[in-house]
């Protein structure tokens, strides 16, 4: 429960129709689904088949958290590299396979800024590379979680 709540937390803070921005697993681009429970069901779905795959593939738990963001495809490239996902293997992935996939050959970056990412990198991201930073904010959003759950006990 709170690792979805985390990743809603993540993607969309809880604002709008597709608060787990679950359109892409479902229809392969953004913005196709418009209702909540259509949002929670697709994205809670997407996210147990990311668990499966990755416990099948004898890979962490953050592996399947950066593979909602990625796609399923990087369970198996943690798999091939060392099986627990770690910042310089989500972004090698981003970087050499991901971003080139989706268009960006030349691997240009844009500004991030963020914690973990002005802390690791200077603060920055592939084009069209996802965000290798995204088990990270999850794992720091879910301890968030944790901290205020007595707020609503």
């Amino acid at each position: 429960k709170d690792l979805a709540l985390s990743i809603i937390f993540t993607e969309t803070k809880g604002v709008g129709d597709d608060p787990m921005q679950s359109s892409e697993s479902a229809h392969g681009q953004p913005n196709q689904i418009t209702e909540l429970d259509r949002s929670i069901e697709q994205g809670v779905s997407y996210l147990s088949e990311a668990i499966a795959k990755s416990n099948a593939a004898n890979t962490d738990l953050w592996t399947a958290v950066q593979a909602y963001n990625f796609g399923l495809e990087y369970i198996d490239y943690v798999a091939d590299n060392g099986g627990k996902n770690t910042l310089e293997l989500a972004e090698k992935y981003s970087r050499d396979i991901l971003s080139p996939l989706l268009g960006n050959d030349e691997q240009t970056k844009y500004r991030y800024i963020g914690l973990h990412s002005f802390i690791y990198n200077g603060g920055y991201l592939y084009h069209n590379g996802g965000n290798l930073f995204y088990a990270e904010l999850v794992k720091l959003n879910e301890q968030k979680i944790k901290w205020t759950n007595f707020l609503f006990e």
